[in-house]
């Protein structure tokens, strides 16, 4: 069993990266690429970093310690910067503008989580 490499091809092929797009990005040479999918070879400590940044995963996912591919606590920080973005695009709005910008929020995300509803069959 290969997690590790068969976690980098998937995520390599789900942004539609060839083996060579990926070595390039990370500083390696395709046949490492290769050899980290087949499972002849793991990458180093900071190409696993490098990876994940890519691939927007955390190390865990990565390496196979988890199913989850983003962790809460990540989930949860940029939540809070997406929330602190939102205020400061607020901030000077008028009461009228302010409820605007609320009544859109509220549409986009009913029609959101609709589509995400209807994307996984909820």
């Amino acid at each position: 069993m290969n997690i590790l490499g068969d976690r980098i091809k998937k995520e390599r092929e789900n942004l539609k990266l060839t083996r060579e797009d990926l070595a390039k990005r990370i500083g390696v040479s395709y046949s490492a690429v290769s050899m980290y999918e087949q499972g002849k070879r793991e990458p180093n400590y900071n190409l696993i970093i490098k990876i994940c940044k890519i691939f927007n995963c955390d190390a865990d996912y990565l390496i196979g310690l988890t199913s989850i591919k983003k962790n809460k606590r990540n989930i949860i920080t940029q939540n809070k910067n997406r929330m602190q973005q939102i205020l400061e695009l607020a901030n000077g709005l008028t009461v009228k503008e302010s409820n605007y910008l609320i009544n859109q929020l509220n549409k986009s995300k009913i029609q959101i989580r609709g589509e995400w509803k209807d994307k996984w069959k909820i």
